[in-house]
C-alpha cells in the first residue's frame, strides 16, 4: 500500500509542472504537438454565419472533429452588434496532430495552450 501512495503521489505532484504558451498560431493552419498531453483553448469573434471547427488526429491531416463552433445572424441583446466573443477547449494527446478550419470573417482573440505531465 505504502508504494501505491508513493507513486500516486508522484503522478500528482506532476499536475504543477503544467506550462502555459501563448504561442502565435494562425487559423486553417496545422500543428503537431509534442510529448506531453496538450490543452487547447482559442477565442474568437464570430460574425453573422462564421464558424471554427477544431480537428485532431493520430496522423496528418487530422479529422476528427473535436469542437464546432458557429454564429447564425447573432444579435447582443444589449448593444445590437451583429457578433459574439466565443472560445472552445480541446484536448491533444501527445505526439498527434491538431489543427482548425475557419470560415472567412473570423478574428482570433487568444490561442493559448498548456503542456501536461
Amino acid at each position: 500500500v505504502r508504494d501505491n501512495i508513493t507513486a500516486v503521489k508522484a503522478q500528482v505532484d506532476t499536475i504543477y509542472t503544467a506550462t502555459f504558451a501563448e504561442p502565435v498560431r494562425a487559423k486553417n493552419v496545422e500543428y503537431q504537438n509534442s510529448t506531453k498531453i496538450r490543452i487547447v483553448t482559442i477565442s474568437g469573434t464570430l460574425n453573422s454565419s462564421t464558424f471554427i471547427t477544431a480537428f485532431i488526429g493520430v496522423a496528418s491531416p487530422a479529422a476528427t472533429r473535436v469542437a464546432y463552433l458557429t454564429s447564425a445572424d447573432p444579435i447582443h441583446p444589449d448593444t445590437g452588434a451583429n457578433s459574439i466573443n466565443s472560445c472552445c477547449t480541446f484536448v491533444v494527446p501527445a505526439n498527434w496532430y491538431y489543427n482548425t478550419s475557419c470560415s472567412a470573417g473570423i478574428v482570433l482573440l487568444e490561442w493559448i495552450e498548456w503542456d501536461l505531465f
